[in-house]
């Protein structure tokens, strides 16, 4: 029996997604928002990470400030999203290879239309900002 380890994003504002959250469209992977339509239509980030993983561990504070851009102190109207994908899920490993997850963590954008985006940006704010701006033209945040 495989063991799913605690989500690092629990109890955070980053939304933990889980396989049930994406389906494959023609070999692409796409966000569905049954579970948190207060993102849809968002464009946004997801980090897919596991939780042993001392680069993600350490990357924490990093994506929870980013959160906070994005969602503000109050949650309301959020500008963009923030999403995180616990890899110790037991039936996510074919999900993983399918869209060519190999390490962590891995960064992919989300965009408006819930299709998820190549992203070669760096770990850094600027750059994450910088990928929404030329992708998604949310540009006042840069």
């Amino acid at each position: 029996m495989a063991v799913v380890l605690d989500g690092l994003y629990l109890n955070t504002p980053v939304v933990e997604l889980y396989p049930s959250d994406f389906v494959i469209v023609d070999g692409r992977a796409k966000l569905i928002y049954d579970r948190f339509p207060e993102i849809y239509g968002l464009p946004g980030f997801v980090e897919f990470y596991a939780p042993w993983c001392p680069h993600c561990v350490d990357f924490v504070p990093d994506y929870l400030n980013l959160a906070e851009i994005a969602y503000g102190s109050a949650g309301i109207d959020p500008l963009f999203s923030v999403t995180a994908f616990n890899c110790t899920h037991p039936d996510c490993a074919p999900f993983l290879e399918a869209i060519g997850v190999s390490h962590f963590p891995t960064f992919f954008g989300i965009g408006a239309d819930g299709f998820l985006l190549e992203y070669k940006g760096t770990k850094k704010q600027k750059s994450f900002l910088g990928f929404l701006c030329n992708s998604n033209g949310i540009c006042d945040l840069v």
